[in-house]
Formats: structure tokens, C-alpha cells, sequence
């Protein structure tokens, strides 16, 4: 994936967590300009660098880019932004489960789901993670 197809998933991934991310006025003007942007980007009327600005005004959207670009799930790059740390309390814990890339080359260290977490993308395939236990009965 080349670092324009990596801007434009992080620009389209990181719009439904602009609220948490930004004040409620920023988070609406920001979204507009993406989604502007975007569209510019894709019939040639606007440059990458242009969203890049964008994304890197604000502390916390410019934090957010970086760990989305190292491969950091977006509800987890959220939570430790804004600051959220989960209900307070004792859940009961389960062990988390090792997802793997189905492709036969082992191309990516496993990636451990601990509960209602979205499945990543294998970064090299851009295929969905598999539980390893799977492949292992197969």
C-alpha cells in the first residue's frame, strides 16, 4: 500500500472518531474538509499533501494519523487519545486469541484480539487476520 492509499484509509478511518478527538465545531468543519478533500483527491483537483495539513493540524488528529500509519487499530488510537481507560470495576477477563495472516508466507507477527476488538488487515496482503488455531486445524 503506498503512502497515498495509507493517508486516504487513515482520512476516511478517522472520521467517525472526530468527535472524540476534537471540540464538537472543529470535529463537524474538520470532517467537511476531509470529505472535500477527498473527493478533490480522487479527480485530481487536490494533493495528498493537502489532507496530510489537514490531519496534522491538531495534537490529538496528528497522534491519531501516526498510530493509524503504524498499523494501531482506530478504536484503540481513539480510546488512548481521548483518554478513556474502560469501566471502572473487575471485568472477568478472557485470554486474548492470536490472529495470524492466512497467507501461506507468515508475513506479519501475530496480533492479539482481547475482546470485541476489530480484526486488522494483514498489512502486507490486505487480508483480514485469522485466528491461528484455524489454520492449524487445516
Amino acid at each position: 500500500m503506498s503512502q497515498t492509499e495509507k493517508l486516504i484509509a487513515a482520512a476516511q478511518a478517522i472520521r467517525p472518531y472526530l468527535s472524540d478527538l476534537l471540540p464538537s465545531e472543529e470535529a463537524a468543519e474538520c470532517d467537511r474538509q476531509i470529505a472535500t478533500l477527498l473527493t478533490q483527491i480522487e479527480s485530481g483537483q487536490a494533493q495528498p499533501t493537502q489532507l496530510t495539513a489537514l490531519l496534522t493540524q491538531a495534537k490529538s488528529t496528528r497522534e491519531w494519523l501516526r498510530c493509524f500509519i503504524k498499523g494501531e487499530s482506530p478504536e484503540e488510537i481513539t480510546r488512548s487519545i481521548s483518554g478513556y481507560s474502560g469501566l471502572a470495576g473487575d471485568p472477568t477477563l478472557q485470554p486474548a486469541i492470536k490472529y495470524v495472516c492466512p497467507q501461506a508466507d507468515g508475513c506479519t507477527e501475530p496480533w492479539y484480539r482481547e475482546g470485541n476488538e476489530p480484526i486488522p488487515l494483514c498489512e502486507t496482503h490486505l487480508v483480514p487476520l485469522v485466528p491461528a488455531q484455524s489454520l492449524a486445524q487445516s
